[in-house]
Formats: C-alpha cells, sequence, structure tokens
C-alpha cells in the first residue's frame, strides 16, 4: 500500500513496483513498511489542454538535489496503521529507502505557476 500525495511520484529501482517491493521485503522481511526520501523537482505545464503533451510535460522535469522526509509503502499484513509522513507511528519496524539505493520518490511541483491552472 502506497501512501503519498498525487504530487508525489514513485520511480522504481527495479523493472517494476512488484519487484522494486519484493526486494525490500526479502531484505527487511519484519519492515511494516519502507520509507522513501524524497527530491523536489520541477515541470513545465502547458498554457492549454490543446498545447498539452505528456512527452514534453515529462521531458521538462528537473530533479533537485538534497533529501526531504519522504512517503512509504506498508507491508499491509503488518502495519497496525497508515500515517502519510510517519510510517512508524504504532508500527515497530521502518526500513529507510535511500535513494542511492533504490527507487526515488520526486515531490512535482509547476515551475510556470501561471499555467497551474489549465482552463
Amino acid at each position: 500500500m502506497v501512501v503519498a500525495d498525487v504530487d508525489d511520484v514513485l520511480i522504481p529501482r527495479e523493472q517494476s513496483y512488484y519487484k522494486e517491493f519484493s526486494h525490500w521485503a526479502k531484505i527487511y522481511p519484519f519492515a511494516v513498511s519502507f520509507m522513501y526520501y524524497r527530491n523536489g523537482g520541477v515541470i513545465n505545464a502547458a498554457s492549454s489542454f490543446r498545447n498539452f503533451s505528456l512527452f514534453n510535460t515529462l521531458s521538462s522535469l528537473s530533479v533537485t538535489d538534497g533529501n526531504t522526509v519522504g512517503k512509504s509503502v506498508y507491508q499491509s499484513n503488518k502495519a497496525e496503521s497508515a500515517w502519510i509522513h510517519w510510517p512508524f507511528f504504532k508500527n515497530e519496524t521502518v526500513a529507510t529507502i535511500s535513494p542511492k539505493h533504490g527507487g526515488k520518490m520526486i515531490h512535482v511541483s509547476i515551475g510556470n505557476l501561471e499555467n497551474e491552472k489549465v482552463c
């Protein structure tokens, strides 16, 4: 169970989400959750639906350095409760996944704010 905001994008290091989470579950079999640190990211939004291109939007993504408190993926058969920023709340074990060794969580914001609301 992934607990994140809609503007948080988890990019797995493995070939799929299933393989990514299975990998960490084998390494940390008793972990209630896997906490991914996250980086900031900025995209440029289209000025209208007519001008929208998914390729152009994703190509404009710029990721910043530095890690902040991220979001979590829970092993639902082990978790007592889920809290978006603090997976250890009422849970005994949390494995923290470093971007150097695992997938990446990117908090995406819109760089050209005048286009934040597309009409």
